[in-house]
């Protein structure tokens, strides 16, 4: 409902009708004050619910941009992308075998915790 609207009901309903004077001054004077009371909490209650659709709009767009950045799911769906991915790796670095097999290749795989050969060929090495 536009505020406009809000404030001609208030005063259609709290003014008296133009064929009913009131009888005194005073009674009109407290019509008026509560009139103007009446408005002034209609203002803070419009206040406060614009201020909360703002915190729902902003919420929603930032939701919204979370979306459109989240990774899709291998077999659909979406994933959000955590920060922790961008956090640099602390495992140590692997090293790879040294040693070369039957072709004359090197090792594919990942040497042991300080050695230079990978499991089966340090054992290769101790016979």
């Amino acid at each position: 409902m536009r505020p406009s609207l809000i404030v001609a009901a208030c005063l259609f309903t709290f003014l008296p009708a133009s064929g009913d004077p009131p009888e005194s001054i005073s009674q009109d004077l407290e019509a008026v004050e509560h009139t103007l009371a009446e408005l002034h909490a209609l203002k803070s209650d419009l206040n406060a619910l614009q201020t909360r659709l703002d915190t729902l709009i902003a919420a929603l767009s930032e939701r919204k941009g979370q979306l459109r950045n989240a990774k899709p799911a291998p077999f659909g769906g979406s994933v959000t992308v955590s920060p922790l991915a961008d956090r640099p790796d602390t495992r140590p670095a692997t090293i790879r075998c040294a040693a070369l097999t039957k072709e004359g290749v090197r090792c594919t795989r990942a040497a042991l915790p300080g050695q230079r050969y990978c499991k089966q060929h340090a054992l290769a090495r101790q016979k």
